[in-house]
This record gives structure tokens, C-alpha cells and sequence, in this order.
């Protein structure tokens, strides 16, 4: 579980990069090799690092205080956060509501600044001719279905358990 929410934290803080890569690959393409440096690049990467730690030890430091006892199976080949809070022999409406807040937090600002840049290079691509915002458009929304496809995929997992 810890690894299953490091990565994914991770994963999302990655997304964000992306984006970020696309947005100065569009907006700003003389200036690019300037801007995505190798310190950007590093940066990008312990900040996802980051951020997935942040993310799964807020939600195990809780959980792993819990007092067990009774059933320990889970009626589910996922065994994730809500199920095994669900085995707790104590009231965990705080920790459930912890996990629920930090995944959908995570989930709405990764999903916020990734709107904000996708609106910004559709909207810097529209000023622009046609042919030049092609291949831009392409890359874009290759970008755009893996985000969804992941959003939609984690979302899913996060919520549907509960």
C-alpha cells in the first residue's frame, strides 16, 4: 500500500511536469532549452519525490497505530487504505476522512494546474497558424488522454472502495 500511493502521489506530481514541459515547448520554444534545464529536470524529480512521500506517510503514520482484531481479510483482490481502516476494531471516522481529503486534495490541485496549463497552450495554439499548431495539438492531446486515463483510474480507486 505504501509504495501503491508513493507512486501514484508521485505519478500525479509527474503529470504536472509534463504539462509544464508541454506548456514551455509551446509557449515558449526559443527559450526551452533555457528553461528545461538539467537543475529543472532535478528539480521535477525530487519534488514528485516529495510529494509522493508526503502523501503516503500522512496517510500510514495513522494507520499503522491502528488496533486490529477479528476478521483480517478483505473481501477484495485491492487491498487498499479504506479496506483495511474498515478492519479497525476503533471508530476511524477521522482517519477515513484524512484519507479522503489528502487523496481528493492531491487529486483536485494536480488537476487544477492542469487544466490552467492545457487552457493556456490551447489558447497560445489558436493565436497561432495552423500548421505550427498541428504537431503541437497532436503531442497535446496524447498528453491529455494519459492524464485523463490516469485521473479517471485513480479517482476510481481512491472512491469507490470507500
Amino acid at each position: 500500500m505504501y509504495f501503491m500511493h508513493f507512486f501514484g502521489g508521485g505519478e500525479m506530481s509527474l503529470l504536472i511536469a509534463m504539462a509544464i514541459n508541454r506548456y514551455v515547448a509551446i509557449c515558449k520554444p526559443l527559450h526551452y532549452q533555457i528553461i528545461m534545464n538539467c537543475r529543472m529536470l532535478i528539480g521535477f524529480l525530487v519534488l514528485s519525490w516529495s510529494i509522493g512521500f508526503i502523501h503516503t506517510t500522512s496517510q500510514m503514520v495513522f494507520m499503522v497505530g491502528l488496533p486490529f482484531c477479528g476478521p483480517n481479510v478483505v473481501d477484495s483482490i485491492f487491498c487498499d487504505l479504506p479496506l483495511v481502516i474498515k478492519l479497525a476494531c476503533t471508530d476511524t471516522y477521522v482517519l477515513e476522512l484524512l484519507v479522503i481529503v489528502d487523496s481528493g486534495l492531491l487529486s483536485l490541485v494536480c488537476f487544477i494546474l492542469l487544466v490552467i496549463s492545457y487552457i493556456i497552450m490551447f489558447v497560445t495554439l489558436w493565436q497561432h497558424s495552423s500548421r505550427a499548431s498541428s504537431k503541437a495539438v497532436s503531442t497535446l492531446s496524447a498528453h491529455i488522454t494519459v492524464v485523463t486515463l490516469f485521473l479517471t483510474r485513480y479517482l476510481h480507486l481512491c472512491f469507490s472502495i470507500q
